[in-house]
């Protein structure tokens, strides 16, 4: 991993990439998150945005020899399990791949999953007790 120097240069140029799409980004010690918050009825534009701008995240991350890896990309989608039935994308592009919508994400180890009901955490947990 790079010092603490050089990788605040490299996620600051990010989060400006990032905003200019009007997307959200969370920073972490060892990767990052970008977030977009639409209504259902506009989940098409949100899988227009991202990949639009994870392809400036990409050319970004090349002038610095650093590479964007489509095979650790998770996208999921976060409603009520009502509003999850009318969505019919079980793939969305990124990059030069298709990632497939995950049911359920490990994030900060809290097993988030798509109808933000915390079960499947609560179940991990007390299976590695």
């Amino acid at each position: 991993m790079f010092g603490p120097s050089l990788y605040i240069l490299y996620t600051a140029q990010l989060s400006h990439i990032i905003a200019k799409h009007e997307l959200s980004l969370h920073l972490y010690e060892d990767g990052w998150q970008v977030y977009i918050s639409k209504t259902v009825d506009d989940s098409s534009a949100a899988v227009d945005q991202l990949p639009t701008c994870l392809v400036d995240v990409e050319t970004s991350l090349k002038a610095s020899r650093l590479y964007l890896n489509p095979a650790k990309t998770q996208v999921m989608w976060l409603r009520s399990q009502q509003l999850l039935a009318r969505l019919d994308m079980a793939a969305v592009p990124v990059l030069s791949s298709s990632v497939r919508v995950h049911q359920t994400a490990r994030d900060l180890g809290v097993v988030i999953d798509s109808r933000l009901s915390l079960s499947d955490h609560v179940a991990t947990v007390c299976q590695s007790s």
